[in-house]
């Protein structure tokens, strides 16, 4: 039997080869949600099937990397902070050397730095939740499954109908995925996919469509 989620205007149905679960289920059972009060982040669904442990982050950027709420590129909004820096620096509100020094910070996080720490946070609290006994988890969060399993992160990042298109999508989301890969490489090898509802190959057994 297939296991279906709702997350935002996509339905997502894993076949009966995984056993998958919302990790960020807002729910006082959940134990994530007990805990994302000391800023601990998490993926949006968790599934397992034979070797393979799949962490899944789903987002919806419709927007250009210009307009939408987060960056997709590390460097999106480096003009407008260099332009900003240069207009204070014309209203003397301070000096050369403090021009220098000067870091300014865009308000509009990284796609990468997101995920990244969601899939730390994730791999963390799967942790936890093993040595508080978790029940809901205790099929996913087990040391060999951690240590042993083939783990796979997928962010599921839904655009627009034009640049969803593969010639658009295909060349952010090679760039996407090296960007994750090296953010994450620390937690030892994680294999990384960035896939949209066009994108997803047949092999995982999991289909995205429109929410009716």
């Amino acid at each position: 039997m297939a296991t279906i989620f709702t997350e935002g205007e996509l339905t997502f149905s894993f076949g009966p080869t995984w056993q998958a679960y919302r990790y960020d289920e807002p729910s006082r059972a959940n134990f994530h949600h007990q805990w994302k009060h000391q800023g601990i982040k998490a993926v949006d669904f968790i599934a397992q099937n034979g070797n393979t442990l799949l962490l899944m982050e789903v987002k919806h950027i419709k927007a250009n990397d210009q307009d939408s709420r987060m960056r997709l590129t590390p460097n999106a909004d480096t003009d407008l902070l260099n332009q900003a820096k240069d207009k204070l620096s014309a209203a003397n509100l301070f000096n050369p050397e403090e021009h220098r020094r000067l870091e300014l910070v865009s308000t509009r996080p990284y796609l990468v730095d997101e995920v990244a720490k969601k899939t730390k946070d994730t791999l963390i609290g799967l942790l936890a939740s093993h040595r508080n006994n978790d029940q809901p988890l205790s099929a996913y969060n087990q040391p060999l499954n951690l240590s042993q399993k083939r783990i796979v992160l997928m962010l599921f990042l839904e655009r627009s109908d034009v640049l969803n298109q593969a010639q658009h999508f295909q060349p952010l989301a090679t760039n996407l995925k090296l960007a994750i890969e090296q953010k994450t490489s620390f937690l030892g090898k994680i294999g990384v996919t960035v896939n949209n509802s066009l994108t997803l190959h047949p092999k995982f057994d999991i289909t995205a469509t429109p929410t009716p």
